[in-house]
């Protein structure tokens, strides 16, 4: 009888723990999302092609813009020169190639007045995002694009352009927030690069 009542307790608190692990509910994962800065309205005139050696009907199409398999939404470090890691919990609201897409069309042609080609043939920008991420040992935000002027059979120009800035450090400040804002300005810094070299391609064309 003590034998049987032994066991049948010991069923029941193996039932009971099942049934609070079953029924309890881990802590859920709080994800939080960072865009890019809105960039700053371009000068005219400031680039290297002023407005009086522009073209007044340079046209121009953004073509292929690509990112790195890496780059994805997750905020990414890069530990060593061979090792990549992601931040789990922080993502950004968009694939870091639109954000390079948008800043290179408003640049080029709401900021400089660039005509857009959408279809078709004639000249055509063309960027691979190649790095998008903190380096963590140097507290550094890194932007790293690579970018191709080409018509319909010929590269004009081809260029990398690499910039960094460093994370801000700031007590009413997160670090993810630190690495939005950096990246934000290399990124920023990057476009102008891309354009002040593009710019006067098209007026010498």
């Amino acid at each position: 009888m003590t034998r049987l009542v032994a066991v049948f307790l010991s069923t029941v608190a193996s039932s009971s723990l099942l049934g609070c692990a079953l029924t309890s509910k881990s802590d859920p994962t709080l994800l939080r999302y960072y865009s890019m800065g809105s960039p700053l309205p371009r000068t005219r005139g400031s680039s290297a092609a002023s407005a009086s050696t522009k073209p007044a009907q340079a046209r121009l199409r953004i073509g292929r813009v690509s990112a790195a398999l890496y780059i994805r939404e997750r905020m990414a470090f890069r530990e060593s020169d061979l090792e990549i890691g992601y931040y789990d919990d922080f993502r950004w609201t968009e694939r870091p190639e639109s954000y390079v897409r948008r800043d290179l069309a408003r640049a080029l042609f709401e900021d400089e007045g660039v005509g857009e080609t959408v279809g078709g043939g004639g000249l055509t920008l063309d960027v691979d995002l190649e790095r998008f991420e903190e380096v963590r040992q140097t507290r550094l935000g890194v932007v790293q694009l690579s970018w191709q002027l080409r018509d319909e059979t010929v590269v004009l120009l081809r260029q990398t352009v690499h910039v960094q800035r460093p994370l801000a450090a700031s007590e009413n400040s997160s670090p993810h927030k630190a690495l939005a804002a950096a990246l934000s300005e290399a990124l920023e810094e990057a476009i102008d690069q891309i354009v002040n070299a593009v710019l006067p391609k098209l007026a010498a064309l």
